[in-house]
């Protein structure tokens, strides 16, 4: 008859919970970049929103969406712009507003 042994054999693991806060995430990916010893070339696109992630950080659900709604459809327009300078070059009209006309009926 065997005995049976109050230690058991296995212990379950518990489920290790996400202790990384942003800040400690963000800190870990900077560091990383620093130990690659490999040349980054960062995107200027990216970076240019990278640089507007704090600002973008303190709008709500609903500004973030406007916000996204009027990039699309400023690329939509600037798009548009370019396929009607190659159709007639002579009558574009290149100032800024008429890149920023945002018709949300689109989305």
């Amino acid at each position: 008859m065997a005995t049976l042994s109050p230690i058991p054999k296995s212990i379950p693991k518990r489920p290790i919970k996400n202790a990384v806060s942003p800040l400690d995430a963000k800190m870990m990916k900077l560091m990383d970049s620093y130990s690659n010893n490999e040349p980054k070339i960062m995107n200027r696109h990216l970076s240019f929103f990278n640089g507007i992630i704090p600002s973008l950080d303190k709008f709500d659900d609903d500004e973030v969406l406007e916000f996204q709604m009027g990039v699309l459809q400023l690329l939509k327009n600037i798009k548009s712009c370019r396929r009607h300078s190659l159709q007639s070059p002579a009558s574009v009209d290149y100032s800024y507003s008429n890149y920023t006309k945002i018709d949300y009926n689109d989305f």
